[in-house]
């Protein structure tokens, strides 16, 4: 099966609890993400949504609700948060975010600053495998 196949699992979410201020907000919390479909996310509390987010880009780690009762966040079959450090690093060689306080460099194009991370793994690297042509 190819990588870029839009049935190809790339991002799952399995029993994440998340609560904000003692509120749980996405109790539960099961989806998986694939290439090529749009997502979007909602919910009754920006500030969870962003933690989520956060969460899913490797950022913050899941809440611990305790022995064993951590939800998981897997990347292409990786476990994000219980993986080696060489493992998390080509995870996140291959994510990028767009945050909407709008960090973005000005003087490059939408592409090129989410391609800031992979270039500085990889210099001179054009994106396409990444972003596509």
């Amino acid at each position: 099966m190819k990588e870029t196949d839009v049935n190809t699992e790339l991002l799952k979410v399995d029993h994440l609890d998340l609560e904000v201020e003692g509120s749980g907000v996405y109790p539960d919390l099961d989806f998986s993400l694939y290439p090529r479909r749009g997502v979007l996310i909602t919910g009754p509390d920006e500030e969870a949504n962003v933690l989520l987010l956060k969460i899913l880009g490797g950022l913050v780690s899941p809440p611990d609700g305790g022995p064993g009762e951590q939800g998981l966040v897997l990347f292409k079959g990786i476990d994000i948060f219980r993986c080696s450090e060489a493992e998390i690093m080509k995870v996140k060689q291959k994510v990028a975010f767009v945050f909407r306080e709008g960090v973005m460099i000005s003087n490059l194009t939408i592409r090129e600053n989410l391609l800031l991370p992979y270039r500085f793994y990889h210099p001179g690297y054009d994106g396409t495998e990444v972003l596509g042509k």
